[in-house]
């Protein structure tokens, strides 16, 4: 979620980053503050692929690694 945060990215667009997104799952909202953490309510594997996606395209517009 830092990442998407940083990138200025929206809920839709995460939802297109995921190939095999299930109805049932609802991609966080980078925009809303979560109560819970989103590995609570999103399955690890999702985060993993927009992580990985996510994160050389931070690199490319000099966002730091989230620590």
């Amino acid at each position: 979620m830092y990442y998407s945060k940083a990138l200025g990215l929206t809920q839709t667009d995460l939802a297109k980053m995921l190939p095999n997104l299930k109805q049932s799952q609802v991609v966080p909202d980078p925009s809303k503050r979560a109560i819970i953490a989103p590995i609570f309510n999103f399955p690890l594997q999702g985060l993993d692929i927009l992580n990985s996606k996510l994160a050389p395209m931070a690199k490319e517009k000099g966002i730091q690694p989230f620590r």
